[in-house]
């Protein structure tokens, strides 16, 4: 299974481009469909119960997390916290697309104006509680990380190339698109399946 996450006023949707590409006898996509406007906290939470439910039914030994933007913080958080050698031990790869690493300015200035604020706001400014936790906490050695980036990103800019996050990564992979756009490349997913076949061969 891979499971794919969506960003901020995303859905499976998204993954459209990449899914329909996939090798389906080799690999079964599944979503994490979440209200993005929710705490990344509890989407974290959300999604380790979901897993935990899944697994059960279905016991499979390997699981990839492919996560776009926000979506990326949010299962970041559920595989810092959730994941171990003796829990979801089946999370082998993490691939992150165009993810704000250190947050949002606007996230910021969102707390000045709280009836304008949503939820997720809270977690995503530069200094918020979430991002210092995420960012401080360390992946668990047998989950294999890829970042992926888009070089005219505007929105996540060079947050999507956060020197904490990158020395926690195998390797980082910079492309020609936009924050949207990385979903839709020839090259994003031509070096996505190499990944794949790489790491689950």
């Amino acid at each position: 299974p891979i499971l794919f996450v969506h960003g901020t006023e995303g859905s499976p949707h998204n993954w459209i481009y990449l899914c329909m590409r996939l090798d389906r006898s080799r690999y079964q996509p599944l979503f994490y469909y979440y209200p993005s406007g929710i705490r990344l906290s509890l989407s974290a939470a959300l999604l380790h119960e979901e897993l935990r439910e899944l697994h059960e039914k279905y016991g499979f030994q390997k699981m990839v997390v492919v996560a776009h933007s926000v979506g990326g913080l949010a299962s970041r958080a559920f595989i810092s916290r959730y994941v171990s050698d003796k829990q979801n031990a089946f999370i082998k790869v993490f691939i992150t697309f165009a993810t704000p690493w250190s947050g949002f300015e606007m996230a910021d200035a969102s707390q000045r104006l709280p009836h304008k604020s949503i939820p997720a706001w809270v977690d995503l400014g530069t200094q918020s509680h979430f991002i210092q936790k995420v960012m401080n906490e360390k992946l668990p050695p047998h989950v294999r990380h890829y970042i992926f980036y888009g070089t005219n990103d505007k929105l996540s800019g060079s947050k999507a190339v956060d020197e904490r996050e990158q020395d926690c990564a195998v390797k980082s992979f910079g492309f020609d698109c936009t924050h949207d756009t990385i979903l839709s490349n020839r090259k994003v997913f031509t070096q996505l399946q190499a990944i794949l076949e790489k790491e689950l061969r």
